[in-house]
């Protein structure tokens, strides 16, 4: 009888830690799948944009809405990190468009890397759905119409609206 007992309290057991492993398993698995922050509403619409302090390192005040690029002027590591202008189309050292506050030359400001941005200057119309490279104006954008992307390079975001000297986007 005590036997039968045993038997019983070991399978139990066995069964119990098996049933723990497996729904550990199954609740790790859970928590990854639900890592991303999908958008519930409106009112959270900027909750994906991700900003950088960046250093003008052009004489030259930068306001809002212009393209900056990654300074490949070795002095301006000293600042971290330094951007400036270009007047090269398809440029492919995009790193944001300044947000908030004209950034004055040789001074910290704010920049914004990804999501949506409200304002992004343009040298051209844009359209809505188009790709939106550098210019051969300072500080623009300009959207690549029917030019093929992948022939210009440096594509750092898409129109999401029509506009004339001035569009919303969505940075890459």
């Amino acid at each position: 009888m005590f036997k039968k007992i045993m038997k019983k309290v070991v399978f139990f057991s066995g069964a119990l830690l098996i049933a723990g492993l497996v729904t550990q398993f199954v609740s790790e698995r859970a928590v990854y799948a639900y890592q991303s922050n999908p958008i519930q509403s409106d009112s959270n619409s900027g909750s994906h944009a991700e900003f950088q302090w960046v250093y003008n390192q052009d004489s030259i005040a930068h306001e809002v809405g212009d393209v900056v690029v990654i300074s490949s002027n070795a002095s301006g590591g000293t600042f971290g990190l330094s951007v400036h202008t270009t007047a090269t189309e398809g440029d492919s050292r995009v790193v944001g468009v300044i947000v908030e506050n004209d950034i004055p030359g040789s001074s910290w400001g704010k920049i914004q890397t990804r999501g949506f941005v409200a304002v992004v200057t343009m040298a051209n119309d844009c359209n809505l759905g188009e790709d939106l490279i550098t210019s051969t104006t300072l500080e623009g954008a300009v959207s690549t119409g029917s030019v093929s992307a992948a022939q210009l390079g440096g594509v750092f975001g898409v129109a999401l609206v029509d506009g004339t000297n001035a569009c919303s986007a969505l940075l890459k």
